[in-house]
């Protein structure tokens, strides 16, 4: 029995999934907010034994009970997983989903396809990328790196620079010029041992947290490209317990990414609107994407196409179709739009974001992307 996969779900290799493709419906996926949904599976998976053709069932069947017994004797007992199967390409892969738990949770699903589901991961990956956290005070700073709701602490500089006192005269000018001397050079340490982790690590943003003159300072000693992945500060106690203002670095980021998503859709509705290298619409998207032609696509995250896959020529068309419109074979199967979308997506090395709803997105069909050529 394979075992469960450690990493973390951001190095989940979606484009090495992807590649993974069979006729029909040969690829069982399963995602579980827990140990405890296993019931609620066992009885979809029932489901769809009871109306999937005579052809696929035994195979559903062969890996519909590798998944049970996956989630038996190697699932952890909470916690949210994904696994995706195939018996008939010795496939039987599960990962650990850890996820910020006030942002929401994994329901439960159950998809049969020729490749695996990606959608769901390809949210979670957009949804939460690891970022930084400098932890700040005159005392001391602390370098975390988040991912999901995994927090690292990668590095620890300490500061004691002391606090303005009232002294008269040129006493106070000498300690006034001590401290600021003392707490430049303590900037300088940290701004070096953020920048080496940004740059290891290749985060895109980074969040401060507590007193403004400290980060302020710190904020002054970064080279260009790292100030440029800063997204906002807040001032924090940093005596409270941990996930109290850790919990303020999570709103910062997740304001930035609702950002992010109207930016992406700004860019692409500039270059449409000016004949520029963009395209809009369902229709127009997917066949942009599956000729690698898609740089950068947005779509909301809360729309439930419906796209065709064909099996003779392998080629996928946006909505529901009798016959393939390339090879005009009937030979078909109904699959999700967005998760298809996603594979030739992940397939051609562009990248996929989800949004909420942004009113011009929705009025030109919820799906857009900028383009290559």
């Amino acid at each position: 029995m394979t075992k469960l996969e450690e990493a973390h779900f951001q190095s989940i290799d979606l484009r090495e999934l992807a590649a993974i493709e069979t006729e029909g419906r040969r690829v069982l996926s399963l995602y579980l907010p827990g140990q405890a949904a296993r019931n609620e599976v066992e009885r979809e998976i029932e489901r769809l034994d009871a109306v999937v053709d005579d052809a696929d069932r035994e195979l559903l069947q062969r890996n519909a009970a590798k998944a049970l017994a996956w989630i038996d004797e190697e699932a952890p007992k909470e916690g949210p997983i994904c696994l995706f199967v195939a018996d008939e390409l010795d496939l039987c892969r599960g990962y650990v989903l850890a996820i910020n738990k006030k942002r929401g949770n994994i329901p439960s699903v159950v998809r049969v396809g020729a490749s695996p589901y990606l959608r769901p991961l390809a949210e979670l990956q957009d949804e939460y990328e690891t970022f930084a956290v400098v932890a700040t005070d005159n005392r001391a700073t602390r370098i975390f790196v988040v991912d999901s709701t995994i927090v690292d602490l990668e590095s620890q500089v300490r500061g004691d620079v002391k606090n303005s006192v009232r002294k008269g005269g040129w006493s106070q000018k000498r300690y006034a010029r001590r401290r600021e001397k003392e707490l430049s050079h303590y900037a300088k340490d940290v701004a070096e041992q953020l920048t080496a982790i940004v740059e290891s690590e290749s985060i895109r943003r980074i969040v401060f947290l507590g007193t403004e003159e400290t980060i302020v300072e710190i904020r002054n000693e970064l080279p260009q490209h790292i100030a440029e992945r800063d997204i906002g500060s807040s001032p924090a106690d940093l005596h409270e317990e941990r996930h109290v203002w850790m919990s303020e670095a999570f709103d910062l980021y997740f304001e930035e990414e609702r950002e992010e998503e109207h930016r992406l859709w700004d860019r692409i509705r500039g270059e449409y609107m000016g004949g520029g290298p963009a395209a809009v619409g369902p229709d127009e998207v997917l066949v942009a994407a599956t000729a690698g032609r898609v740089d950068e696509v947005i779509v909301t995250r809360s729309v439930d196409f419906v796209a065709t896959r064909c099996n003779e020529c392998q080629n996928v068309s946006h909505g529901q179709k009798k016959a393939c419109p390339f090879c005009k074979s009937e030979d078909t199967v109904e699959s999700d739009f967005v998760n298809e979308l996603t594979r030739a997506v992940e397939l051609t090395s562009a990248s996929i974001e989800f949004s909420d709803e942004i009113p011009g997105l929705t009025k030109v069909g919820h799906v857009a992307a900028l383009l290559r050529y």
